[in-house]
């Protein structure tokens, strides 16, 4: 492999990590903090 494609492959992660948090923070979070207000 080369060092290019190795990058390319790292910035993907990156992205995908960061896409993937921020989808959680947006989506996930509201629907868990209202499922413990209901099991409490």
């Amino acid at each position: 492999m080369s060092i290019y494609s190795q990058k390319v492959i790292i910035f993907a992660i990156e992205m995908k990590t960061t896409f993937l948090k921020y989808f959680f923070e947006f989506n996930y979070l509201p629907v868990v903090s209202n499922e413990w207000k209901r099991m409490k």
